[in-house]
């Protein structure tokens, strides 16, 4: 019990010390500064997917290429062995 009413006292303390050091402008700027970063992260956010959706367009086409390919070589395969 000793331990819990401490760190209430505690953290009171720290919260008060917070508020008297400045603590609100501290929190605006932080508070900017976090909007700006989620900016950042939604542009890369964006460029990521289209680059994954350009990605995967191409590993399709690949594939159907492949699969076209491997069907042409067996019919010729098929026309060469009795």
């Amino acid at each position: 019990m000793k331990k819990v009413f401490f760190g209430f006292i505690l953290g009171v303390a720290a919260l008060v010390a917070f508020i008297y050091t400045g603590g609100g402008s501290y929190l605006k700027e932080a508070g900017k500064r976090t909007g700006d970063a989620g900016e950042v992260v939604e542009g890369y956010e964006k460029k990521m997917k289209k680059t994954t959706r350009n990605t995967r367009d191409s590993v399709e086409d690949t594939i159907e290429k492949a699969r076209e390919t491997v069907a042409d070589t067996t019919d010729r395969v098929k026309e060469l062995l009795p």
